[in-house]
C-alpha cells in the first residue's frame, strides 16, 4: 500500500470534491448545449440571409435584360408620320 490511512474525513471530502465536480461538469454541459443551439440557429439565420442576398445581386446582374424583358416599349422609339424630327 501507499502508506496513507483512509479515515473518515479524506472519504468525506473525496466525495464533496466528486459532486463538486460533477457539478462543475453539468454546467459546462449546460452552457455547451446552449452555445451548441444558439451556433446552430444563428448559422441558419446567417446562412438565409445570405441566399438571400447572392438570389438578389443575381437578379440585379440581370437587370437590363429583364427590364427589356418587362417593359418592351421603353425601347421602341415612335417615328413621326412626316418624317420630320420634333
Amino acid at each position: 500500500m501507499s502508506g496513507r490511512a483512509v479515515t473518515s474525513s479524506s472519504i468525506a471530502a473525496t466525495s464533496r470534491e466528486v459532486a463538486q465536480a460533477g457539478a462543475r461538469d453539468r454546467r459546462v454541459r449546460v452552457w455547451r448545449t446552449w452555445w451548441v443551439q444558439a451556433h446552430l440557429y444563428l448559422g441558419l439565420i446567417v446562412g438565409a440571409l445570405l441566399v438571400v442576398f447572392g438570389l438578389t445581386g443575381s437578379i440585379l446582374v440581370f437587370f437590363q435584360e429583364i427590364d427589356e424583358w418587362l417593359n418592351p416599349a421603353l425601347l421602341t422609339v415612335d417615328v413621326p408620320a412626316d418624317g420630320q424630327s420634333s
